[in-house]
């Protein structure tokens, strides 16, 4: 389904699924008047960019649900690889926990999961997956730094670059899906994360926790080794300092 415009793709998702659609079902908008981010945060939206949300209907257990996450995170982070390869051959794709794509250090992408329940407990969870990717521009001043694929002599468009999402989406899923779990999923996110003892420091939230990045557990939560050795899970927050990834792709 491709909109001209709507106030959110997630929540045109979910305003389908209480009309009675099912998933898989992909939402795509070429404008977005009240798109979001994580903890309500704004997601600006600028002309020319990817705004898409998967609706999906889910039977399992919600704690499962951010498994999704991570497939969406190395769906985007692989479709930049293609683009590496295709104009410039020296990108530096990384992923930053939980659920931003980033170019050279910079966002370029992010992932945002939402839900709704039925009224019937037996009924499936509807899931709305979105996301957002800076194709032909990105926001200015919001506290941390943003690029776009143009910006790095990219050219393409909203359409090839969906195109090529539900591709790769399809591909994790499936992998996913066919009994290798997240640890499948893990494995390809880590290709695109820190190094093992980089340092991080994460914000939950409440606190600023700092220690030596040591990969992610069995759900995608974030591990670090801290200043006295002892080991913390963190299962929510944002990663407020991480170091430019080295890793370079199609070279």
């Amino acid at each position: 389904m491709w909109l001209e415009e709507v106030d959110s793709t997630n929540s045109e998702a979910l305003r389908q699924s209480q009309s009675g659609r099912n998933g898989p079902l992909w939402i795509v908008a070429n404008c977005q008047t009240q798109g979001r981010g994580r903890r309500g945060r704004e997601w600006i939206a600028k002309p020319g960019n990817l705004f898409a949300t998967l609706l999906l209907s889910w039977p399992g257990a919600v704690a499962g649900l951010s498994d999704l996450s991570f497939v969406a995170a190395v769906a985007c982070a692989k479709i930049l690889d293609q683009f590496s390869r295709k104009f410039s051959g020296d990108l530096e794709v990384s992923l930053k926990w939980p659920n931003d794509v980033l170019l050279f250090g910079s966002k370029v992408g992010g992932i945002l999961i939402e839900t709704s329940r039925s009224d019937q407990p037996e009924h499936p969870i509807s899931v709305a997956i979105g996301i957002g990717l800076n194709i032909a521009a990105h926001p200015q001043n919001v506290g941390y730094p943003t690029t776009d694929l143009a910006q790095h002599g990219i050219s393409t468009t909203n359409v090839e670059v969906m195109e090529l999402l539900a591709q790769e989406f399809d591909n994790g899923f499936s992998l996913w899906q066919g009994g290798r779990g997240f640890e499948a999923i893990k494995r390809q996110c880590l290709e695109y994360g820190p190094d093992n003892g980089q340092e991080l420091a994460v914000n939950t939230g409440s606190d600023i926790i700092s220690g030596a990045f040591d990969g992610l557990d069995e759900r995608g939560g974030l591990r670090l080794v801290l200043s006295d050795g002892s080991r913390k899970i963190i299962i929510a927050g944002d990663v407020i300092s991480v170091p430019i990834q080295a890793r370079q792709t199609g070279a």
